[in-house]
């Protein structure tokens, strides 16, 4: 627990642009929000769109 929780925090802050597709980036949130749910974080799905949108690229803002 003492590395699993900072090393999914740190995770946390993923970039869609990094991924293939968009189905490896939710693969990847999810395993990282259930994690953070495992070791008492509470993250809420509302939290996790809001990090999705927040990864876009300032030319796909209106895409939102």
């Amino acid at each position: 627990m003492i590395i699993i929780l900072p090393k999914a925090h740190y995770d946390l802050h993923l970039q869609l642009q990094d991924f293939k597709s968009v189905s490896d980036y939710n693969f990847s949130m999810f395993n990282i929000s259930s994690k953070l749910k495992l070791y008492g974080d509470n993250i809420i799905d509302g939290d996790m769109l809001e990090k999705t949108f927040f990864t876009f690229h300032a030319s796909n803002v209106f895409l939102q």
